[in-house]
């Protein structure tokens, strides 16, 4: 898919251009950081967002954590071009003060979804010769029912500093 300018953070699934698209996004911002800040400030966290809960629905097999990631699957962020580290669980924050300068600061974050979505947006592949050659060892299971997930970076996404 092209670049595109979000106005908002959402899910590339809301978007019927990218709703079966799995691999990786590049969202930029720069950053004014006064001279200031960068002084009386002990740290700056870069954070992703919260986790929300959401309602539990019974199961038939299988397990599932019941929240809502604000990073669907993982972050890699960089911070002046220099990797600051990576986010794909809670708590969703980065310690980025060390990469942090007084001025302007770039801070791109990658980020990276699975295989699902791409594999929804597909029709299952034709097993007849296989089956003819090899007998027939496997039988798909479910995957007629596999839907898009949620990916991206959902936010909100803040810079807090910390005294």
């Amino acid at each position: 898919a092209s670049p595109a300018p979000l106005s908002e953070l959402r899910s590339w699934t809301d978007d019927e251009s990218r709703r079966f698209y799995s691999g990786t996004a590049e969202y930029v911002r720069t950053v004014d950081l006064p001279a200031s800040a960068k002084q009386q400030a002990k740290s700056f966290v870069l954070d992703l967002g919260q986790a929300k809960a959401m309602t539990v629905l019974p199961m038939r097999n299988g397990m599932r954590a019941w929240l809502e990631p604000p990073v669907r699957e993982v972050a890699v962020v960089y911070v002046n071009g220099q990797r600051a580290g990576s986010v794909w669980c809670p708590p969703y924050s980065l310690d980025i003060g060390n990469f942090l300068k007084a001025g302007n600061n770039e801070i791109k974050i990658l980020v990276a979804n699975t295989a699902v979505n791409h594999m929804a947006g597909r029709r299952l592949p034709d097993y007849k010769l296989l089956n003819l050659r090899y007998g027939e060892r496997f039988q798909p299971q479910d995957m007629d029912k596999v839907q898009p997930t949620p990916s991206g970076l959902l936010g909100p996404v803040r810079l807090l500093s910390y005294r």
